[in-house]
């Protein structure tokens, strides 16, 4: 008989998140699948016009989708709701489910409180479910992003609920060794039960023509959301820096809740004909933007420790074979100079990060091979069917290795 897996995931189809194809992988492998998620309103807090925000059912490629209505996103206030919304929605309808799921998957991307209707679900309905959590964001330090510090009421209340609810898990999954000595030193989580799962890169990357035509302008590029924590400022402001920016083209690919902010600066700063916004788009037109950079493009807010985490980006980044251009702490840099794929400038350094800028567009050819060492780094590490194979021995407790 087929192991029944209970996917928890905030976000899913028609919102763009790799769980969707994870849970639609697992179920072409036999898996029973059912995942639990809210109305789709990411990134923007827009409800899609053919969904009602209340309870309700689908399939989708084989996947049984169950929806339940939450507060749809926004700032400050709204934003918490919004995922207090999820977590307490979610929780009722947890328990309505049947109690013969063998395994609940939470796809922890922020917050932590996500993991409540898995615990739910492990304590009322079934106490021999097996409850996995995997780790995208490294909470409570998403909390400072925000201006909290260690010492505020609701940093405090985060690390409670953050250490009660990773305790629960019987399995915890990482993207780097640094999340896990957090999680050591921080909750005293046992070492056995934290094990490393790093992200994948879509395998259409590997597509991607790793030749660039410098004819014309040298295209950079940033893919992704547009938030606080990507630090997209640093690299508007570098490049008003660059001497040689009337050579380069700046493509921003995505979008998020400081991406009007982002456009004003540019605008401010007279940048409109170097830094164009594009807006979210789909697989196939991404890839076009791919083809067409020189770089990537990679800043992140290093002030804590979220930086510990490997954004997913950095796995594309690398299989699309250019180099990372990047200002950065934590697990990404330990892993651009691990595998050798990009030039590093001093973390948060507008000046450093032009110059890096410079001497790119001055000595692009000379960089090449540091985007051939980050596609040959992921062919052994990041393809999606690496990423599937280790996470299937953690569901069957077949692999119990280590950082």
């Amino acid at each position: 008989m087929n192991k029944k897996v209970l996917i928890i995931s905030q976000y899913y189809f028609p919102e763009q998140f790799m769980i969707t194809d994870i849970a639609e992988s697992l179920s072409n492998k036999g898996y029973d699948i059912t995942v639990l998620t809210g109305i789709p309103n990411y990134p923007l807090g827009k409800k899609i016009s053919n969904y009602k925000n209340k309870f309700q059912e689908e399939m989708i490629n084989g996947i049984r989708v169950k929806r339940v209505p939450i507060i749809l996103r926004g700032s400050g206030l709204k934003m918490i709701l919004n995922y207090l919304s999820y977590a307490f929605m979610a929780s009722i309808s947890a328990l309505k489910l049947s109690n013969d799921f063998d395994i609940v998957y939470v796809y922890e991307v922020s917050p932590v409180t996500q993991i409540f209707p898995a615990y739910l679900y492990k304590k009322l309905k079934n106490k021999k479910t097996k409850l996995l959590v995997n780790c995208q964001d490294i909470w409570p330090e998403v909390l400072k992003t925000y201006g909290f510090t260690d010492k505020s009421t609701i940093f405090r209340a985060g690390k409670a609920i953050s250490k009660y609810l990773y305790k629960k898990a019987d399995r915890i999954l990482v993207s780097s060794s640094m999340f896990k000595d957090y999680l050591i030193g921080m909750f005293n989580i046992d070492d056995d039960r934290i094990n490393y799962l790093p992200n994948y890169g879509d395998d259409w990357v590997l597509q991607v023509s790793n030749q660039t035509n410098y004819d014309d302008k040298i295209h950079l590029l940033f893919a992704g959301n547009m938030g606080k924590t990507q630090n997209l400022s640093l690299i508007i402001n570098s490049v008003h820096q660059c001497f040689y920016k009337d050579r380069i083209i700046v493509d921003f690919v995505g979008d998020g809740s400081e991406m009007n902010a982002l456009i004003d600066l540019t605008e401010q700063l007279g940048l409109n004909d170097i830094i164009i916004f594009h807006g979210r788009k789909n697989k196939k037109e991404l890839k076009d933007f791919y083809e067409r950079a020189s770089a990537f493009l990679l800043t992140l807010i290093c002030d804590n420790k979220v930086c510990y985490t490997v954004p997913s980006k950095v796995q594309g980044y690398m299989g699309a074979g250019k180099p990372i251009i990047a200002s950065i702490l934590g697990g990404a840099k330990d892993l651009i100079e691990k595998s050798d794929c990009g030039l590093i400038a001093a973390y948060n350094d507008t000046k450093d990060l032009s110059n890096s800028l410079d001497d790119f567009i001055c000595n692009y050819s000379k960089y090449k091979k540091l985007g051939d060492n980050g596609r040959k780094y992921f062919k052994e590490h990041f393809t999606f069917d690496k990423y599937l194979s280790k996470l299937i021995s953690y569901l069957e407790d077949k692999d119990e290795s280590v950082i």
